[in-house]
């Protein structure tokens, strides 16, 4: 799980690891808003969250073995 502070850079890094080569079936974004078409996989290989969803919603979560958090000297 790779872990934002926010929504817009949950987008924006779900994009940026499209353009590296990932592709949607390996990536997820556990966040607020998801289009109709966007679904949450828990079983995709990379999940990307903003922290305030993630500590509502944490019941929701599966298990992960790594979380990789994004600091911006704002927490």
């Amino acid at each position: 799980m790779i872990l934002v502070p926010n929504k817009q850079l949950v987008e924006q890094f779900y994009k940026d690891l499209l353009d590296y080569g990932y592709n949607t079936n390996q990536l997820s974004k556990f966040t607020a808003g998801l289009k109709k078409n966007e679904k949450f996989n828990p079983s995709a290989s990379i999940i990307i969250a903003n922290r305030q969803y993630v500590f509502k919603n944490i019941d929701k979560l599966p298990q992960f073995d790594v979380l990789i958090c994004e600091y911006n000297g704002g927490w």
